[in-house]
């Protein structure tokens, strides 16, 4: 708050747009600086995908199959945040695709990460384009921050898994 006071207020109001959230790119380089980070953090997911399926039985019998827990758990914690930084700095903090669509995801294809994966990528980004639809077209001709119409899908959704593991 203190950098969006002391600012240029034309800066603060691309800071604001930016923490709301958006797909605000034109062109393609932007992008392209991305795919350095996408493609290292996708194929170190898509190489731990037999690891992560071990672990959905627990710690011990994962370490019991041969399974490092804390390595498999620190290089995929490394990978994730290293996509989520780049994207997050191109697009700002749009919430709740992450969390949402995996788990609705698993709920169609299953627990296996080999489907899991790529379901959810495609899925999360059909989500995301149809929230940038309805973003623009909403109250056209002006548009609503992506992140707007994300958070009004997930946090009922973040209620509804908290509500769901209490009662467990």
């Amino acid at each position: 708050m203190l950098l969006q006071y002391i600012c240029d207020p034309r800066e603060t109001i691309n800071t604001l747009y930016w923490m709301m959230g958006g797909v605000f790119v034109t062109g393609y380089s932007e992008i392209i600086s991305l795919l350095p980070a996408l493609v290292i953090g996708m194929a170190a997911a898509i190489s731990l995908t037999r690891e992560l399926d071990i672990m959905l039985l627990g710690d011990e019998v994962s370490s019991g199959r041969g399974v490092d827990v804390a390595k498999v758990r620190k290089l995929l914690f490394v990978a994730v945040s290293f996509m989520t930084a780049a994207v997050v700095s191109l697009c700002g903090p749009i919430g709740f695709v992450g969390m949402m669509i995996p788990h609705i995801c698993r709920l169609i294809v299953g627990p296996l990460h080999k489907r899991l994966l790529p379901v959810s990528l495609l899925a999360g980004g059909f989500f995301l384009l149809a929230c940038d639809v309805l973003a623009r077209t909403v109250i056209a001709p002006a548009e609503i921050p992506i992140g707007v119409i994300t958070s009004f899908f997930g946090a009922p959704f973040l209620l509804l898994l908290l509500r769901n593991s209490a009662r467990k």
